[in-house]
């Protein structure tokens, strides 16, 4: 589970299955208050707000103990501020056919579709 907030933060949690308990596992910092998160498999893409850009974060870099500057990319195309991201996890519920897909809405008022990479 991924929680954002405008502390600047997103934080990742482990839920244990014997006592439905949630453990946090860490706490990554941006620059800015944090609008949207959202994870597909081993990346987790985050919107800051003032920016245009969505960040994209290789997670197994981050547990392995990378830095966290080696393990984001930054995906541009919004004219605005981006203020929400949705992944598509099924085929019945993904665009053009494109399984995995992520949406991301923003004040520029258009909404993009990422294709995910293999």
């Amino acid at each position: 589970l991924h929680s954002a907030s405008d502390d600047d933060t997103v934080k990742i949690w482990a839920f244990s299955e014997a006592n439905h308990n949630a453990t946090l596992n860490y706490v990554l910092k941006f620059r800015g208050n944090v609008n949207a998160c959202a994870r597909r498999e081993g990346s987790l893409f985050v919107a800051i707000d003032r920016n245009k850009d969505i960040i994209a974060m290789d997670m197994a870099g981050i547990d392995i103990g990378r830095p966290k500057s080696d393990c984001q990319r930054n995906l541009a195309g919004h004219k605005g501020t981006v203020e929400a991201l949705l992944q598509c996890p099924t085929k019945s519920l993904s665009v053009s056919g494109n399984y995995g897909s992520l949406l991301s809405g923003g004040k520029g008022g258009e909404i993009r579709v990422w294709k995910a990479s293999k």
